[in-house]
């Protein structure tokens, strides 16, 4: 059974470069469902076989099609999620509630 089956993740963009994406390429991929912000954070992650650096960003508005759930901030927690997404979930959380 595969490992990521029945969890939850965030848009996302994967890529070989250890650099953050410049906006130019989020456009590209994300134009047609949201507009971004400065991300929210970044973090470092090593595995055994590669080294995952990942960015959040804050989503300013949200036009989603049928294939994305959406979901109140405070209501995340109660959704499972891949580990490096979990374990930095509070800080994103923070991050997010600030806007507010």
């Amino acid at each position: 059974k595969d490992i990521w089956n029945g969890l939850y993740e965030f848009p996302m963009i994967e890529s070989e470069s250890p650099d953050r994406p410049g906006t130019a390429a989020l456009k590209k991929v994300f134009s047609q469902l949201f507009s971004f912000g400065r991300p929210a954070l970044e973090y470092k992650q090593t595995l055994t076989h590669q080294i995952v650096n990942g960015y959040f960003y804050l989503i300013k508005e949200l036009d989603l099609h049928d294939d994305f759930v959406t979901v109140p901030i405070n209501k995340l927690k109660d959704y499972p999620f891949p580990g490096m997404i979990a374990k930095n979930l509070k800080t994103l959380m923070n991050a997010m509630a600030e806007l507010n």
